[in-house]
């Protein structure tokens, strides 16, 4: 029993010192910290961090300076400090905002980023250096737009045969679990990319550039030739050519000649009714009229990337008649884009192909003897 409360004794003994111990280090630390608070950096300390355009630290220290009772000589150090370190951070904040708007026009992003972290760490905050981020965080948004539609048009043009070979390869290899999963994945990719750039198209008509609009669903019909689609791109030639009939109208008289206008409004309307050569032809008369022509020179790109994206629709069109074996479709669809690029190697090869197996299965059913490679 003696033992039994000697150790007690004991523990709350031991008890009891811990505590001691451990308000002597709190007190130890406090105290570190208080002597901390009321030390004085160096001059070298701050010249330091103003060299290094550590501003907005320079301005914490001095503001906690001023705070405390100083001789008027240290007040008045301090303040100067102050109006150093304001100055010089106007001045770097003036230099840097004209290099970070040069590196998001050139879209070096990496270095964007870097510098407009350092920048919201070590300025001051205030309305320019704020509108200048906004600014540059709009750019970069436009940038990653561009990127994802970019992205999203060049796998909407091989997307569709891409989804056609897995489907035709789970067909064939009854129960290939992994080729039928590809092949769905593909599919919600197809899915995932028309939303995407009806989503643009959307933002784009919205604006009204609409010929921006109308060049974003042209890029998705391999993917979705749908009536819906179709109507949306109708309306958007008919909203463009009434855009371009205000323009005109707006325009002064003498700018262009009554020739010129009707020309202008016929080769609309033949885009419009999707007359490519007529339209083509209209246009080349036109250029030869007005050679340095801007806004001429822009609709030749548009009507090329036009021509460009019917040529590959009626390519992927014949190819997947061909590998049905409906090759007299394939050979229809391939010949109608001919005049549209009348040169074009891998078109003229499909037809040559295409017409060959169809000579040969005429003479096998003449009675030749001819086997259809």
């Amino acid at each position: 029993m003696l033992i039994t409360k000697g150790f007690r004794c004991e523990r709350a003994h031991i008890h009891t010192i811990k505590l001691i111990v451990a308000a002597l280090l709190l007190t130890i630390l406090c105290s570190c910290t208080w002597l901390q608070g009321l030390s004085t950096p160096k001059p070298e300390a701050i010249n330091l961090l103003l060299e290094q355009k550590h501003f907005n630290e320079v301005l914490v220290i001095v503001d906690t300076q001023l705070d405390r009772s100083l001789e008027p000589q240290d007040n008045q150090y301090w303040k100067a400090i102050r109006e150093q370190a304001t100055a010089e951070a106007a001045a770097f904040q003036q230099e840097q905002a004209k290099r970070l708007k040069r590196l998001a026009r050139r879209n070096k992003w990496q270095t964007v980023n870097i510098e407009q972290a350092f920048l919201r760490q070590h300025l001051p905050s205030n309305k320019v250096l704020d509108d200048l981020f906004a600014d540059v965080d709009q750019q970069r948004q436009r940038h990653i737009d561009d990127l994802m539609l970019g992205l999203a048009k060049l796998e909407a043009q091989h997307l569709p045969q891409t989804l056609r070979f897995y489907e035709h390869l789970y067909k064939v290899r009854a129960g290939d679990v992994v080729a039928f999963k590809r092949w769905q994945h593909e599919k919600e990719k197809q899915d995932r990319l028309i939303a995407m750039v009806k989503t643009y198209a959307a933002i784009a008509e919205g604006e009204k550039e609409y010929s921006l609009a109308l060049g974003h669903l042209r890029s998705i019909q391999r993917l979705d030739d749908s009536p819906a689609i179709l109507d949306d791109i109708k309306r958007l030639r008919s909203l463009l050519l009434e855009q371009q009939k205000q323009q005109i109208a707006r325009s002064n008289s003498s700018a262009l000649s009554q020739q010129q206008q009707q020309q202008l409004v016929d080769y609309h309307t033949a885009i419009e009714q999707q007359q490519w050569l007529v339209a083509k032809a209209i246009l080349s008369a036109m250029l030869k009229q007005r050679p340095g022509d801007k806004a001429l020179l822009d609709e030749q790109q548009q009507l090329g990337d036009s021509l460009l994206s019917e040529i590959e629709r009626a390519t992927a069109l014949g190819e997947a008649y061909y590998s049905e074996g409906n090759i007299e479709y394939a050979l229809t669809a391939w010949q109608a884009a001919l005049p549209l690029a009348p040169n074009d190697s891998h078109l003229l090869a499909n037809i040559e192909r295409a017409q060959r197996i169809l000579d040969k299965v005429k003479a096998l059913k003449e009675g030749g003897t001819n086997d259809i490679r």
